[in-house]
């Protein structure tokens, strides 16, 4: 029953999480809080009642996690605790009616100090709510798993592929719930482009109203093109893998099967919407993507001349589709960047990195607190203004543009690197088993998919956006859960039966 209400909120949130205008408004963030909660109280229910009944003689059904998910979710804890200690020890806090700073005076300078106490709870309870999230889900994708894994691994015909990656059922469900979600985002974005509506996703009033800026039902085109740039490697390894089941006749999937077909025509809608958008970084970083994807293709191709004219078919497809579509005004904000911006978009860009260089020089080691960019950001800088058509509109700074850069300046050298090697052992973890011929096969997508998310995070924020972040999480717990459940005899692996 528990196990099913996890799936069933995991999932939900999947799909509410991007339609929620991106998860930007504190209204979405404040339900999807409440929903991580939730999953986080029910996984340790069950891991709770697992141990109890393992220790009074009952079914072993808790078993152990491996060493390295042992130290990440140590690392997770820590980085609580640590941003927690800002809040606990504040040096200041932030009025966004005012603009001032009230400072405290019984504060430990030795310790982390926020100077922004109100952003620096409203960030640690959304960072908690994603860890729980991120557990969770990996808990649930990890559940049941496979009973027809192990049927197969021991299965006299199967014992040949013993050593081959098995993706779980629950993981390829979540992954299609993902893929399918986003197929009608951009199916909805691109109508309403046409459209030239101003209103996100013909309801919410943008802060600015520019049909070109916004796509779908996010407010910043940039969001839109690290949301489906992390997306459409996940529809091409769907489909690998359907093709893969089909072979040998896993799951559901039989011989002769060909239901998978329907997702070839979405990853070309996916794959259009990072350049569509209208977004310069997003087309930059989908064109290395591709690039990626294709010498892979033609590198781990048993028939190289097949995968190259492969990759050639694959490339006029993608640039028919964008055609079709049209990709005019992009072009232009590459022509007006290069020839006639250029001066005054890289000298922007490059004042906002120097100033938050400055912040993370003279907060080097704690930084400013967890959430405090936009408040102290300005203090640096100085506030200004500029002209939005006949209004003169403030210039505020949310964010640096550069999330490694802005975790430097509000976490400091320590709390970066923490997160840093929270991520390293996740990854490292998932890829304990993540190897082989997998990755040659298909796996290297899950990984093309999260690259494409750390490309976006050096010159945009999604780290910063609830629903990338959110997405983000569970790609990087799919990859654990396949990693978990493939890992070699004798490892000690984790179950939450409910």
């Amino acid at each position: 029953m528990l196990d099913r209400i996890c799936g069933s909120l995991i999932l939900f949130s999947v799909v509410f999480a991007p339609w929620a205008f991106g998860t930007v408004h504190p209204w979405a963030i404040a339900f999807l809080n409440s929903i991580a909660f939730v999953l986080g109280f029910i996984s340790v229910l069950c891991q709770w009642r697992n141990l109890k009944e393992s220790r009074t003689g009952g079914e072993e059904r808790t078993g152990r996690y491996s060493p390295l998910v042992k130290w990440a979710i140590c690392t997770n804890v820590i980085i609580l605790a640590y941003m927690t200690t800002y809040v606990l020890n504040p040096r200041a806090d932030f009025d966004d009616g005012t603009l001032m700073f009230h400072y405290f005076d019984s504060y430990i300078e030795w310790l982390p100090h926020s100077f922004s106490r109100g952003h620096t709870i409203s960030f640690l309870i959304k960072f908690t709510a994603l860890c729980c999230y991120f557990w969770a889900t990996y808990l649930w994708l990890t559940n049941g798993n496979d009973r027809k894994v192990q049927e197969l691994r021991e299965d006299e015909q199967g014992a040949s592929r013993k050593k081959e990656t098995i993706v779980p059922d629950r993981v390829y469900i979540l992954l299609s719930v993902i893929v399918v979600n986003a197929a009608l985002i951009a199916l909805v974005g691109i109508i309403q482009r046409f459209d030239g509506n101003q209103r996100l996703l013909w309801i919410l009033e943008p802060a600015f109203p520019n049909p070109e800026s916004h796509f779908g039902p996010f407010a910043y085109r940039g969001n839109a093109g690290s949301f489906f740039n992390a997306i459409w490697p996940l529809a091409i390894f769907l489909i690998l893998e359907a093709q893969y089941r089909v072979r040998m006749s896993l799951a559901s999937y039989r011989a002769g099967s060909e239901g998978h077909i329907i997702l070839y025509p979405l990853v070309l809608l996916l794959l259009v919407v990072p350049f569509f958008s209208n977004s310069r970084a997003s087309a930059i970083v989908a064109l290395v993507m591709i690039g990626l994807l294709l010498g892979w293709k033609i590198l781990f191709s048993s028939r190289r001349g097949v995968a190259v004219l492969g990759s050639i078919g694959f490339g006029a497809m993608l640039i028919g589709s964008l055609s079709l579509v049209g990709v005019d005004k992009l072009l232009d904000r590459f022509n007006r960047t290069v020839f006639r911006e250029s001066h005054y978009k890289g000298l922007h860009r490059f004042e906002m990195y120097l100033w938050t260089y400055e912040i993370c020089k003279e907060h080097p080691f704690f930084g400013t607190g967890p959430g405090t960019f936009s408040s102290t950001y300005f203090v640096y800088r100085g506030l200004k203004s500029w002209k939005f058509g006949n209004t003169e509109v403030a210039e505020w700074s949310a964010w640096a543009h550069s999330d490694p850069l802005e975790f430097l300046a509000t976490l400091g050298i320590f709390g970066f690197s923490l997160l840093v090697l929270l991520l390293l052992l996740v990854l490292v973890s998932a890829s304990r088993a993540i190897r082989g011929k997998f990755v040659k096969h298909r796996g290297f997508l899950l990984y093309l998919s999260m690259l494409g998310f750390f490309l976006h995070s050096f010159v945009d924020f999604p780290f910063q956006v609830y629903s990338l972040f959110h997405l983000l999480g569970m790609v990087v717990s799919s990859c654990l859960a396949i990693g978990q459940c493939n890992l070699p005899q004798g490892t000690p692996e984790i179950s939450v039966n409910a």
